[in-house]
């Protein structure tokens, strides 16, 4: 029997998740994208820098099935991350998940793509969009 690889991991970018609170359809992500979501801690305390979302930020773990996972203490994923915020200027957000995605092979969901595309094609990351998660569901 031939054993397939489970699909790559999926990094969720703040703005995907605002997009999905605000339609009321956080719910249906993991649904979606079974077992795949991760929310890097980093992303969490952006998310909770925005007062109307913090309600429903402070649950998004354990209603959605969404794993919250610790920005890794790995330092080729640390300089990478400072590289993309200092050097390059872009959100902690996109930056720490740009970074882990680049060395962990995980695909970044965000539709931020005037920070995003680039550096994904110049690093052979895929990334996905809100509007490509809605085309899926």
């Amino acid at each position: 029997m031939i054993k397939t690889s489970e699909p790559p991991k999926i990094l969720l970018d703040a703005d995907v998740i605002i997009h999905f609170i605000k339609a009321d359809r956080i719910l249906y992500l993991p649904k979606i994208y079974p077992y795949r979501l991760l929310l890097l801690d980093i992303v969490e305390m952006e998310l909770l820098r925005y007062h109307s979302m913090k309600k429903y930020i402070e649950n998004l773990t354990n209603r959605t099935g969404i794993e919250l996972i610790t920005f890794p203490d790995d330092i080729e994923i640390i300089k990478e991350y400072s590289y993309l915020t200092d050097e390059l200027g872009k959100g902690e957000g996109e930056s720490a998940c740009l970074a882990v995605a680049k060395h962990k092979k995980y695909i970044v969901a965000s539709s931020n793509l005037k920070d995003i595309k680039k550096y994904c094609l110049e690093n052979g990351i895929t990334y996905i969009t809100t509007m490509d998660i809605l085309v899926k569901a």
